[in-house]
């Protein structure tokens, strides 16, 4: 595969879960691709621990998001890092993923990857299980993201019926070409996941999704 890809990941007090996403990343063979580490402020080690690993991931790209474009406003909430990421990207395609996942694995990015680039999807979303986990302990292996299951999914299925194929609305993990991207609205705040989906079908149609 010739085509750029990169990965935007961005962090906030993430120590703890950072280096499972940087190592799982690195494991790959593809030469091409990029990983942006955008840090929104953190106050742990998390910027100490991306700075170490880049020294030895040529491919990884460390910046603050306050020190990019800072005329505008930092510290503004996720889309703000989002959409700062994909200014410090060079990917064709350009894939966002969390920080915060304990069970992070390349695969998840593969999944994304590949309708990408052999249909005529210019951007996906990705779904995996979300388990209940209470007091560390899981609880049922489907039910979590209550939040997901109880407002984000009725809302999109009465306002934008459309949509209801997305099973995970909320989730971290999706990404398209380029051109999509640099073309719709990022949300300074949490929204952005949602209000994404939204610019992008209004904008580019439910056949490019």
């Amino acid at each position: 595969i010739q085509m750029k890809i990169s990965i935007v990941t961005a962090t906030y007090n993430r120590a703890s879960t950072i280096v499972r996403t940087i190592s799982s990343v690195r494991s790959q063979t593809y030469d091409n691709l990029q990983l942006v580490i955008i840090d929104g402020g953190s106050t742990d080690k998390t910027f100490d621990i991306v700075s170490k690993l880049s020294i030895e991931y040529k491919l990884l790209t460390l910046v603050k998001e306050r020190d990019i474009l800072p005329k505008y406003q930092s510290k503004k909430g996720k889309g703000n890092q989002l959409w700062k990421g994909l200014y410090c990207s060079k990917g064709t395609i350009v894939l966002y993923c969390d920080s915060d996942l304990k069970n992070f694995d390349v695969r998840m990015l593969y999944g994304l990857i590949g309708p990408l680039l052999t249909t005529p999807v210019k951007f996906i979303k990705g779904f995996y299980e979300r388990p209940l986990v209470i007091s560390d302990t899981i609880q049922k292996s489907n039910e979590g993201g209550r939040v997901t299951e109880l407002c984000a999914r009725p809302m999109l299925n009465l306002l934008y019926p459309e949509l209801g194929g997305f099973v995970q609305p909320l989730g971290g993990e999706y990404g398209g070409y380029r051109d999509i991207l640099e073309n719709v609205e990022y949300m300074t705040g949490y929204g952005v996941e949602v209000n994404m989906l939204i610019d992008i079908l209004e904008k580019f149609g439910l056949k490019k999704m």
